[in-house]
């Protein structure tokens, strides 16, 4: 029985150093694999020479995407007209839901702002969704046929067109006009790589703490399935019904 104990032990400290091993190989390895995925989707680029034009909200602040410390800043261009831009527009309320604190949406309407106001105060169908109270979601209007207005510093020519610019104001990405690209590279840069973008020290000790809670929780898994199995011999060999 003694030898048997030893034998266990011997086993379980063998068992646990393997498993912890392969444990940090494998984190080791889920994180090159997202800070490879990391530089594929942020692929950073400074953007010093994006234009930093300061226009008017609809709660009368001047503002431009600099404005909005610690968030992702998603820059919108629209028009009333524009049917595809109103299909889009209508899954952003669901956008900023879903992620909340880590978003603002910038919407830049080439209408005039008499248009724009009319749109948010009255809430026309099929503009019901728009929502104007919310702090995330700031409309903006520049001048389509102004030379030099935001809009045409960026070349836009087709709508909706759209912008996302990271928490330290670095260019992301300049999707396709589809909400799913959007929903894409949010989920994963605000959601799938919470734990490699713009990291911290702390955020490096949660993420090495919980891959050691996770490594022991399966030895406990692996320990109580043993003695479940030690259990069943044990009553099988007590009323003779099994030989082992």
């Amino acid at each position: 029985m003694k030898k048997r104990t030893i034998r266990f032990i011997i086993r379980y400290i063998i068992g646990y150093i393997s498993l912890f091993i392969f444990s940090v190989f494998f984190a080791l390895y889920l994180t090159k694999k997202q800070e490879n995925e990391i530089n594929k989707i942020k692929n950073v680029e400074k953007i010093s020479e994006f234009p930093n034009d300061k226009l008017k909200n609809q709660f009368k602040k001047l503002i431009n995407y600099n404005t909005f410390k610690n968030k992702v800043v998603l820059i919108d261009f629209w028009f009333a007209g524009c049917e595809p831009c109103r299909k889009e527009m209508k899954h952003f309320p669901n956008l900023l839901k879903t992620y909340k604190e880590k978003l603002v949406i910038l919407s830049y309407s080439i209408d005039d702002k008499k248009t724009t106001d009319f749109l948010l105060k009255e809430k026309p169908m099929p503009f019901n969704f728009l929502d104007d109270k919310n702090s995330n979601w700031h409309f903006l209007n520049t001048d389509f046929l102004d030379k030099n207005s935001f809009v045409n510093k960026l070349n836009i020519k087709s709508f909706p067109s759209y912008y996302i610019i990271d928490q330290d104001k670095n260019y992301i990405d300049n999707p396709f006009n589809s909400i799913v690209a959007i929903h894409f590279i949010f989920d994963k840069y605000l959601n799938g790589l919470k734990y490699f973008v713009n990291k911290s020290e702390g955020n490096d000790k949660k993420f090495w703490l919980e891959i050691f809670v996770l490594h022991n929780l399966i030895i406990i898994l692996i320990l109580l399935f043993q003695f479940l199995i030690f259990l069943i011999r044990k009553y099988f060999l007590k009323h003779q019904k099994i030989k082992f």
